[in-house]
């Protein structure tokens, strides 16, 4: 190699230096700009198209929107045998309601649930309300333990006494008996009532009567003594109520005021006086202010509230049957609703009878039944 080339390598250096080029990537800003106008624009092309096919309503609530000739499950639970009109069509046939008009209520119906059972005519001559009279000759039933007859001497309580250890009543009869007087105790401390006639047989009244017969005579027999079978007595549900003195002389109630106490009171137990002053010609018996009868709370507080003797309140009952509107009763702690049915004499009878509720079923021996439901206070 000459010197010359020698020369002119020393005169170059080893390697070329690197030359630094500055930067020429495009700015970015445009792109992202237009990029992000191009979204927007998309965006607002969907959102346009959405809300025309019914998916997207502009209260931000997203659901599925019916079409037009579709009905939403308000419209059709609402009135299920109305069509509404479309938008577009009159209907002139058609009022729409106002929106101030109140519905109306239907009052709830009775929880009292009823079941028919029949009955024979002949049973109406049996219960509380049995009227019995010269018309109506009473018959003797084969009364349950509850109110079967027996003596009061040893079943009774000690705010009265006894004419004699003989008398007889019902057993229920006693029980509300004892009620009356314990209550009259407690307001006067007197315990000198005595009850004085009771329960009779058809053989004890047809001894009575034949006996009047032979003192008397017949006329005035049949105008002071019952024939047999025909005394209110039968029904184990009457007795005579009187007062003695200290020489052991009996007297009406009516003779002193304290016993009036009795009379004023006696409804709320149950009891009527079967014959009344004012009554005499409907009952055809002359007043007897001694004469007592069982019929039952409800049957007394009516009476006694409407002036009525026994004939009178079974004649006005016959205005409340099944069917029509019940006679309602409220006592001082219970409420009633009784109704009438009449019986046909040629045969038996539907009775409805409650099965949730307690009740008395009671002939009047006139050809017709009293039912008496208890109700219940505050129902």
């Amino acid at each position: 190699m000459n010197n010359n080339n020698k020369e002119q390598r020393q005169s170059y250096p080893s390697r070329m230096p690197i030359k630094k080029f500055k930067s020429r990537r495009p700015n970015p800003g445009p792109i992202i700009a237009m990029t992000v106008l191009l979204l927007i624009i998309v965006a607002a092309i969907g959102f346009l198209v959405l809300s025309m096919t019914g998916i997207i309503e502009l209260d931000g609530i997203f659901k599925n929107k019916p079409a037009d000739n579709q009905t939403t499950p308000e419209e059709t639970t609402a009135l299920p045998e109305t069509t509404e009109p479309s938008e577009t069509t009159e209907s002139p046939d058609t009022t729409e309601p106002e929106e101030t008009t109140e519905p109306v209520e239907t009052p709830p119906p009775s929880d009292i649930v009823y079941k028919s059972q029949e009955f024979d005519y002949s049973d109406s001559k049996y219960g509380d309300l049995v009227l019995i009279d010269r018309d109506h000759e009473f018959v003797f039933p084969e009364y349950g333990i509850g109110q079967k007859i027996i003596k009061l001497y040893g079943n009774k309580s000690k705010s009265y006494v006894l004419s004699t250890s003989e008398l007889e009543l019902r057993r229920d009869v006693i029980g509300k008996l004892d009620k009356l007087m314990d209550a009259f105790y407690a307001e006067t401390k007197l315990a000198n009532t005595m009850v004085y006639n009771a329960y009779r047989s058809y053989e004890r009244q047809e001894e009575l009567y034949n006996n009047y017969v032979k003192k008397n005579g017949q006329e005035k027999a049949d105008k002071y003594s019952a024939a047999p079978g025909h005394s209110d007595y039968h029904s184990g549900a009457s007795f005579e109520l009187r007062y003695i003195d200290e020489s052991g002389k009996n007297h009406a109630l009516s003779e002193k005021i304290e016993y009036a106490w009795i009379t004023d009171n006696m409804y709320k137990y149950g009891f009527i006086l079967r014959y009344p002053t004012n009554k005499a010609e409907i009952t055809g018996n002359d007043f007897e202010p001694f004469h007592i009868r069982y019929v039952g709370e409800a049957h007394a507080a009516v009476m006694k509230e409407k002036d009525f003797c026994l004939e009178e309140y079974l004649e006005f009952l016959k205005g409340y049957p099944y069917k029509g509107e019940h006679l309602k009763v409220e006592t001082s702690d219970n409420l009633y609703e009784i109704f009438y049915v009449a019986a046909p004499e040629d045969g038996s009878v539907i009775i409805p009878l409650p099965e949730n509720r307690p009740y008395t079923l009671s002939g009047d021996n006139c050809g017709g039944f009293i039912v008496t439901v208890e109700v219940g206070l505050n129902t």
